[in-house]
């Protein structure tokens, strides 16, 4: 059978490097975009560092989710590898909103708004596609 994950080793590398590269276009760009970073930003003032603490408090976050969501798919799905699934699907969707941000947003903006929600429809198509892939590999084995 085909390994349908990444490995937890190269998932928190990609997940850690897109929060990175996220900081570094939200400075270059002058602004936050996300209202609840935004309003944590214009609190504690828009430089580099302001802007470091949201990876890291975005990583934590992450980690908590990962461990949670691996749990559930554990109990619930019977699959071993949960974490390593839920893992490998933040780091779709992450790459595809940065791929969004950085090379289509200053083509056609957030779908027709301001507001970077608008962009959620597009993060869930590549992983409700990965969800049916992991689950037809599973029921060939």
């Amino acid at each position: 059978m085909k390994k349908v994950t990444l490995s937890k080793k190269i998932g928190w590398i990609i997940v850690f490097l897109i929060t990175v590269i996220d900081m570094m276009v939200t400075y270059s760009s002058g602004g936050e975009a996300n209202p609840i970073w935004g309003l944590f930003v214009s609190m504690i003032g828009f430089n580099l560092a302001s802007l470091s603490i949201g990876p890291i408090v975005s990583l934590a976050l992450f980690y908590l989710i990962v461990k949670a969501g691996g749990w559930l798919i554990r109990k619930i799905d019977k699959y071993p590898e949960g974490e390593e699934i839920v893992l490998t699907g933040l780091a779709l969707a992450l790459v595809t909103w940065e791929v969004y941000v950085i090379f289509f947003r200053p083509f056609f903006g957030y779908l027709g708004g301001y507001s970077p929600y608008r962009v959620i429809p597009l993060l869930i198509i590549p992983l409700v596609f990965y969800v049916f892939w992991v689950d037809w590999q599973k029921k060939r084995k």
